[in-house]
């Protein structure tokens, strides 16, 4: 599965190189010698596979080893090169808006200022190049639209690299989570699904423009796949905190909450366990949330509540491929900034794919099946809401594509060989 996986996502990826427009550094065209280092690590990789059959441990290393490089080149490479480039220009470009806002916002912190509260308008964000059919300006100067843990958990990288350089660039802290989710990701899968989740999230174009432009998905997923470790090796309360920290950043995460605890439920022996879990969940998040509730009620559920439910002065405006869009197509909505009442699709979608989704988890309690119908209950209801961005679908693709390679991990291990209290396969360790 390895060498077709690795062709057509290298193939999409040139697609995507030879196309200035999809990639917010063209640094790469048709006579670049990148493309020549990156065609000979991919012969190489295919010339490892087939050529070492007979040395199993060095193949692995060999393809492993190619395969790192080929992430230094095609992902590393480009992030490092456009953190420079901003870094050389000027903070409003090379970069998308969010990531400046976020940046701002510890700004703001440091200076004793409420994130929330505070206007954009005197910032870099200013000048970004913002675009939306029927908006004049970005309303986002204006909302915070991101849960506090989005620039609380990279404050102190900030305030270390402020004092020592006074340069900081949000994408930093995104691809240290990425590495150590990559990382921890190794320790779920054998090498060879392994590589081809590396395939799929490290070097796809679904991802990967996002990830260098700045967008906080990748940092979602790699709290995610931290917890699913977690939870996997029966370290219940670690697995409760990265999760927290997950739903308190975004909540993208929000829907996989629910079937993290049916899985739970079907897996943990103890019920204190879990019970002290859902405490050290609840406590964490909140630990997030009131300080800003308590410092400004008004501003923080004007900016994180109202503003993307499309309620209040300036709403979040209707975007990507929601079905909000094919309403508005239609003329069935005014405008993209008209309010809606989205949330009675979402909750008559989205309740019957909660249902179903929980279901199947409780009735083959595996992390697989967890990350699937996180797929698809985010999918759902996302493509229910105001607004459903072409990150989202790229983020869901990948969210499938790890459920798929977790299933196919847990029934390829023996379950009475690790868990002889368990009928059902699934290689995680007792609570």
């Amino acid at each position: 599965m390895e060498i077709p996986l690795l062709l057509v996502v290298v193939g999409l990826h040139l697609a995507y190189y030879a196309h200035p427009s999809l990639h917010i550094v063209p640094l790469v065209g048709a006579g670049s010698p990148v493309n020549q280092i990156l065609g000979a690590l991919i012969l190489g990789y295919c010339w490892a596979d087939v050529g070492l059959t007979r040395k199993p441990v060095l193949r692995n290393r060999t393809k492993t080893a190619l395969l790192v490089l080929l992430v230094m080149l095609v992902t590393v490479g480009p992030l490092a090169v456009t953190i420079y480039g901003r870094a050389t220009s000027a903070p409003h470009l090379l970069a998308h808006d969010g990531l400046i806002q976020t940046e701002e916002a510890m700004a703001a912190l440091l200076r004793g200022e409420n994130p929330y509260a505070v206007s954009y308008r005197d910032t870099p964000m200013a000048l970004w190049p913002f675009q939306a059919d029927g908006l004049d300006e970005n309303p986002a100067l204006e909302h915070l639209v991101y849960l506090p843990a989005t620039f609380l958990t990279p404050w102190p990288l900030f305030v270390l690299l402020q004092n020592l350089t006074g340069w900081y660039d949000q994408r930093l802290f995104h691809l240290l989570i990425f590495l150590i989710g990559w990382i921890a990701a190794s320790r779920l899968l054998s090498p060879t699904r392994w590589r081809s989740l590396t395939l799929i999230m490290a070097l796809s174009p679904l991802m990967l423009p996002f990830f260098i432009e700045g967008r906080n998905d990748v940092v979602i997923l790699g709290w995610l796949i931290i917890t699913t470790l977690a939870f996997r090796n029966g370290h219940i309360a670690l697995g409760a905190i990265t999760l927290s920290v997950a739903c308190a950043t975004k909540p993208t995460a929000w829907p996989i909450v629910p079937l993290f605890a049916v899985y739970l439920l079907g897996r943990c022996q103890s019920k204190a366990k879990l019970w002290k879990a859902a405490l050290i969940f609840t406590l964490v998040w909140l630990g997030f949330i009131i300080p800003f509730l308590v410092w400004d009620t008004g501003a923080f559920v004007e900016d994180a509540v109202l503003y993307q439910a499309g309620r209040g002065d300036q709403p979040y405006p209707i975007a990507g491929y929601s079905l909000g869009r094919l309403l508005l197509s239609v003329n069935l909505i005014e405008s993209s900034t008209s309010p809606f009442p989205f949330w009675i699709f979402q909750l008559g979608l989205g309740l019957p794919a909660l249902a179903f989704t929980l279901i199947q988890v409780a009735r083959e309690p595996l992390m697989g099946k967890v990350w699937i119908g996180y797929g698809l209950l985010f999918g759902t209801m996302g493509f229910a809401g105001r607004f459903f961005n072409n990150n989202h679908v790229g983020y869901i693709a990948l969210v499938l594509a790890i459920g798929y390679l977790l299933m196919q991990e847990e029934h390829s291990v023996p379950s009475k060989a690790l868990f002889p209290h368990h009928t059902k396969v699934d290689p995680t360790s007792q609570c």
